[in-house]
């Protein structure tokens, strides 16, 4: 039987209502918690908040691991609108 464990977090503004998007990072390797971990983010959020709990959640340095959209890397600075993100993508994590 095939088991996947996902965790859901939610990161967003709480002084600005803004429409939010759901974003998977797929973990497997990293930590004990889960195989993917689903982010809840409002849009013009930098996607360092993103990155930071991740690495906190699974217990690796920033500089140990890269992260992918469509291949590139990203900067930090940049948020989900910046990269015309859409509800559902996914980010890649590699070491």
């Amino acid at each position: 039987m095939d088991m996947t464990k996902t965790v859901q977090i939610t990161l967003y503004n709480q002084e600005k209502e803004e429409k939010r998007i759901l974003l998977k990072l797929n973990s497997v390797g990293y930590g004990d918690e889960a195989d993917q971990y689903c982010y809840s983010i409002s849009q013009r959020i930098p996607l360092r908040d993103l990155m930071l709990d991740f690495i906190k959640r699974v217990g690796v340095t920033f500089n140990s691991v890269r992260f992918y959209y469509e291949d590139k890397p990203i900067n930090p600075a940049f948020n989900a609108k910046c990269l015309n993100m859409k509800d559902g993508d996914t980010i890649a994590v590699s070491r």
